[in-house]
């Protein structure tokens, strides 16, 4: 009786370590993709906003888009930092920007400019709270406008 009760026990084990061990890689096989993507989209949509010194609110939602497509939830802090020169002291501080300034110049049907040296910073984070993608950069290239002499 007991040499039966081992062997259905051991039974039992082998068959949830066959199915449990492949699962479990696989989760985190898929994290591991997640975290490729989130990371890859980031990249491209901060070095896109870099590289042409803009953002529309259509570039803007169609990052989102591409993230809403991973059912899952994340908060994304975009911040602008420019660098302001107090002319009284001489010194400068960076001013920082989020994503609520640049809706309001969205919504008066305009795309949110930078300046050569302004800098950015993606930021998105989890439903745990831990960051998932940090990165920025320094803007390279200010928009050519249309009609002026600079």
């Amino acid at each position: 009786m007991e040499n039966a009760f081992s062997k259905v026990v051991a039974i039992l084990l082998t068959v949830a370590m066959l199915f449990g061990v492949p699962y479990v890689y696989e989760r985190q096989r898929n994290e591991n993709i997640l975290q490729y993507y989130l990371t890859a989209k980031s990249v491209e949509f901060v070095d896109g906003i870099r590289h042409t010194g803009f953002v529309s609110e259509e570039g803007l939602d169609a990052f989102y888009y591409l993230l809403s497509r991973t059912d899952r939830l994340y908060a994304v802090d975009l911040v602008h930092e420019k660098r302001v020169v107090d002319e009284n002291t001489l010194t400068s501080v960076w001013e920082a920007y989020g994503e609520k300034d640049m809706r309001e110049i969205f919504a008066s049907g305009e795309v949110y400019d930078f300046a050569t040296g302004d800098r950015i910073l993606l930021t998105m984070t989890g439903q745990n709270g831990e960051t998932l993608v940090s990165y920025g950069g320094t803007i390279l290239a200010e928009r050519e406008r249309k009609g002026s002499d600079a």
